[in-house]
C-alpha cells in the first residue's frame, strides 16, 4: 500500500522494517508509539491502535494504525503487522473546526 511505497518496503516480501518507518515519524509521535507498544508487549496485548503524523518531503500526513502482535508460547512478543490509513483529510478538518470556535 501507500506507507509500503513512501518508505520503501521491500520489493518482494512487502515487508517495512521499523528502521525505515521511524525515519519519516517525528520523534514525540515516534516515542508515544513504542511507549504503548512496549506496555502492549509486556501485557501481551495483541491489538493496538494509534494514530501518528508521517513526514514526506515537505507534507506532513496523520495516519491511524492497527496493529496485531503475534506471541510466542512463553509470551514473547515475536511480529507486529498493522495496516495504516491516511487520515489526513480528516485530522484537517478538525483543525479547521477546532479554530473556527
Amino acid at each position: 500500500g501507500y506507507l509500503r511505497q513512501i518508505c520503501s518496503a521491500d520489493p518482494d516480501t512487502g515487508e517495512l522494517r521499523l528502521s525505515e518507518w521511524s525515519g519519516s515519524v517525528p520523534a514525540d509521535d515516534h516515542r508515544r508509539i513504542m511507549q504503548l507498544v512496549s506496555e502492549a508487549c509486556q501485557e501481551q496485548i495483541e491489538r493496538v491502535s494509534y494514530e501518528f503524523r508521517m513526514l514526506v518531503g515537505d507534507t506532513v500526513l496523520w495516519l491511524a494504525a492497527e496493529t496485531r502482535i503475534t506471541y510466542d508460547q512463553h509470551g514473547t512478543a515475536l511480529k507486529a503487522v498493522g495496516i495504516n490509513y491516511n487520515i489526513t483529510e480528516r485530522k484537517n478538518i478538525e483543525e479547521a473546526f477546532t479554530q473556527s470556535l
